[in-house]
C-alpha cells in the first residue's frame, strides 16, 4: 500500500510523500526541454527545414517502421503492402473471426514474437540479411517525448502484467518489460557476459556445446560492441557511491558493472525508458537496422496467442508454419494470422513457455 501511494500524483503530476523522502520527481530539466521544443516543433508546423533529429525526439526512430493495430482491417492491410508484405483480408462478418477464419492472414520470411533482447536481435540481423520480416509485440511503443518519468504511469505502461507479478509467497516482484524493445528498454543498463562457469555448466550438465564454442563468444563480443558496452562514467549515484565507500572500507574488491550506455549517461530514470536514447536497447539498434532495411515492420499492441503448426515431408512430427495473434478493435477482439517460412518465439522468461504450452 505505501508504493501505490507512492504513486499517486495530484493535478499538477506532484506527490506530497516526494518532499518528505527527498525525492525530486520526474526529470524537470528534460520535461522542460520537451515543452520548449514542442512549442518550437508547433511554430514550425507545416515548414519543410524540420529536421531529422525532431522527427525521432517525437516519433521515435522506428516510427516509420511501426504498423498500429487499432484501425480498420483495410487501413491495416494497406499498410502492410506498403512494406511489402502479401495480405488477404477476409471481408468483415458478424461472426467472430478465429484461427481457422482469421480478419487478415499476412505472409513473411521470417516472424518474431517480442522485440527485446532476443527477438529484436533476430529480427534486425535478419531484415538486414535480406528477410521479410515481422515483429510482434504485445506492448506499446513509447517515443522519448512520450516517457512519462513516473513509476506508476511507466509501471502500468512499459512492463509486463502493470509491474505486478511476484512469485507464490509474494516475497519477489518480479519485473519484466512489456513494450517495444522490451526488457532493454526498462532496464538499469548493466550488460554483463554470460559467466564461463554458468557457460561450462550449461554445456556440461545439458549438452549445450554452443556455449563453450569460440561462435558464443565472438557473438557476445559483437553484440557488446553493437551496445557500446563499457565500464567508464563521469558521475556515481549517490547509493552506489555509499556502497563503493563501504566495500573498500571493509577490504571488499569492487569493479564496475558493463553498461551499454556512454560514460556521460548518468539520469536515474532508466527503469521508466531512456530519455535521450543513449542507453543502447534493441530500440536503439537492431530494430532500428531492421527499419531502415526496409524489410520489415513492428506490430505493436497485438498478443501473439498460439503457433501454427504444419507437416512437413520427408520429416517426423510438425513444425512451425506461423502465428495467430489477436488485436483489440474498438474493444471487440479480432484473430490475424502470419504465414512464415521461419517462426522465432523470443517473448522473455515468463511469455515464451505459456505461448509454448498453448500450441502444444
Amino acid at each position: 500500500m505505501l508504493e501505490l501511494f507512492h504513486f499517486q500524483l495530484d493535478e499538477e503530476e506532484n506527490n506530497p510523500s516526494w518532499k518528505a523522502i527527498g525525492y525530486s520527481g520526474p526529470d524537470q530539466e528534460f520535461k522542460a526541454k520537451q515543452k520548449n521544443k514542442i512549442l518550437h516543433k508547433t511554430s514550425k508546423e507545416g515548414r519543410k527545414e524540420d529536421d531529422e533529429d525532431d522527427e525521432e525526439v517525437f516519433l521515435g526512430p522506428l516510427y516509420k517502421g511501426l504498423v498500429h493495430l487499432n484501425y480498420p482491417r483495410d487501413v491495416i492491410s494497406d499498410s502492410l503492402r506498403r512494406f511489402g508484405f502479401p495480405v488477404s483480408v477476409t471481408p468483415p462478418t458478424n461472426k467472430a473471426s478465429t484461427i481457422s477464419s482469421p480478419s487478415l492472414v499476412i505472409q513473411c520470411d521470417a516472424v518474431v514474437v517480442g522485440s527485446g533482447s532476443g527477438g529484436g536481435v533476430v529480427a534486425g540481423v535478419l531484415a538486414k540479411s535480406g528477410y521479410k520480416v515481422l515483429v510482434l509485440e504485445k506492448g506499446n511503443y513509447f517515443a522519448r517525448k512520450n516517457l512519462s518519468l513516473l513509476e506508476g504511469p511507466s509501471l502500468d505502461q512499459m512492463y509486463l502484467s502493470h509491474g505486478l507479478i511476484a512469485t507464490d509467497d509474494m516475497s519477489v516482484l518480479v519485473l519484466a518489460g512489456s513494450t517495444v524493445g522490451g526488457g532493454s528498454a526498462i532496464n538499469w543498463s548493466a550488460s554483463i557476459k554470460t559467466p564461463n562457469h554458468v557457460c561450462k555448466e550449461w554445456c556440461d550438465r545439458h549438452e549445450l556445446e554452443l556455449f563453450e564454442s569460440k561462435l558464443y563468444k565472438e557473438a557476445m563480443d559483437a553484440v557488446c560492441e553493437k551496445m557500446g558496452v563499457q565500464s567508464d562514467f563521469e558521475e556515481e549515484g549517490f547509493n552506489n557511491a555509499v556502497l563503493r565507500k563501504g566495500c573498500h572500507e571493509m577490504g571488499y574488491p569492487v569493479n564496475n558493472i558493463p553498461r551499454n550506455a556512454p560514460p556521460d549517461h548518468y539520469c536515474g530514470w532508466c527503469f521508466m525508458g531512456c530519455k535521450d536514447g543513449k542507453k543502447k536497447g534493441t530500440l536503439e539498434t537492431w530494430l532500428v537496422d531492421l527499419v531502415k532495411s526496409g524489410n520489415g515492420a513492428i506490430l505493436p499492441g497485438c498478443e501473439a496467442i498460439q503457433i501454427l503448426h504444419g507437416e512437413k515431408k520427408g520429416r517426423d512430427g510438425k513444425i512451425a508454419k506461423g502465428v495467430a495473434f489477436e488485436i483489440d478493435y474498438k474493444g471487440k477482439k479480432e484473430i490475424c494470422v502470419v504465414e512464415s517460412k521461419v517462426t522465432i518465439v523470443a517473448c522473455g522468461a515468463l511469455s515464451t513457455p505459456p505461448l509454448l504450452k498453448r500450441s502444444g
